[in-house]
């Protein structure tokens, strides 16, 4: 049975603005600039994954989000 849950990864970035819009626009993957969850700097430069689809469209998304990475 496959139980509804949420969970996140908080990955680090050298600019999650950037990184965010990027992603979106080549990869049609959508995260969340770590900078919007916190004050005072507080989660700048990472980004939050939210790991909320089903086990294969999410492995599938982080691979691609890693092949990203790699390029970026």
């Amino acid at each position: 049975n496959e139980v509804n849950a949420t969970f996140y990864i908080w990955l680090e970035v050298k600019d999650d603005l950037i990184f965010t819009c990027k992603l979106y626009k080549e990869k049609n993957i959508k995260v969340l600039p770590g900078r919007f969850l916190g004050r005072g700097g507080i989660g700048e430069n990472y980004v939050r994954i939210a790991l909320v689809e089903n086990s294969e469209k999410t492995e599938q998304i982080l691979k691609t989000i890693k092949e990203f990475i790699a390029s970026f």
